[in-house]
């Protein structure tokens, strides 16, 4: 198996996607109750500042102007803000100012956002959260009521390990055997026995084949859920969460759902 791309430190992030443009957070399948708000998951504040080497005190500067105090860090801030930069080495500078958990909270805010276009779900984009632990990954309004995501890539963990040697050795390439079964069956049962604080509110998981990481071969998926569709509905029914989706970042398709009984 070949794959192209790496990053360091981040999983599903490689040097292509901190350059790129970040996602349009207006997607066409997603439906929001505020046909206002669809073009936009918060305000957007404009700077008016030549030249700033940092994104953090650019837009740092731009709140205590706007707010008078200081606000914290947020995905949704951060990308918004980096749609409206067209020069891509800021974008690249801006990337790369970010911690690794900062990196990590941008990663799942777009796979939350492809994944909700792909299973055409009633999500509000003004809604949408990162949250922290020992809460579930992304929060939102799901028609109107509260909702949690646990998000969860399913890779081998190889792969994003090689990359990052490819990377330190100057390439882009990396190649050899990785394992598709294992990773499945890992997140799978892996989240199912976490415990997180939901505030009564209910919980899907989605786990996801990230771009630039492990193409998804969906014969050997459907196999899986087949084989072993017995032990998934009962962790599923011990668990808090109410069902599991398989999420394919390559073709912006979900693949399976698992749902308790």
């Amino acid at each position: 198996m070949i794959s192209r791309g790496s990053e360091v430190g981040v999983k599903g992030l490689d040097r292509e996607a901190a350059a790129q443009p970040p996602l349009s957070l207006a997607a066409p399948r997603l439906r929001c109750r505020y046909p206002a708000k669809i073009n936009f998951l918060c305000r957007v504040i404009p700077v008016a500042t030549k030249s700033v080497p940092r994104y953090s005190k650019k837009l740092a500067e731009a709140w205590r102007k706007e707010a008078g105090n200081a606000m914290s860090w947020t995905a949704v801030e951060f990308e918004n803000w980096r749609s409206t930069v067209p020069d891509l080495e800021k974008r690249k500078r801006a990337w790369n100012d970010l911690s690794n958990d900062q990196k990590k909270e941008v990663k799942e805010l777009r796979t939350f956002i492809g994944f909700c276009r792909a299973a055409d779900l009633d999500v509000d984009p003004s809604t949408i959260e990162n949250r922290k632990p020992p809460e579930p990954d992304i929060y939102c309004e799901l028609s109107g009521h509260g909702q949690f995501y646990e998000l969860g890539e399913l890779t081998d963990e190889r792969i994003p390990r090689n990359a990052a040697e490819a990377q330190r050795a100057g390439s882009d390439i990396h190649g050899g055997s990785y394992s598709s079964l294992e990773p499945l069956g890992r997140m799978v049962f892996q989240k199912c026995a976490k415990q997180p604080r939901l505030n009564g509110l209910p919980a899907d998981i989605v786990l996801h084949f990230s771009v630039s990481h492990m193409v998804p071969y969906p014969p050997r998926l459907t196999g899986f859920l087949a084989e072993n569709g017995g032990a998934i509905k009962a962790a599923l029914t011990a668990s808090p969460f109410s069902r599991i989706w398989f999420y394919d970042e390559w073709s912006g398709k979900v693949l399976a759902i698992a749902e308790r009984d």
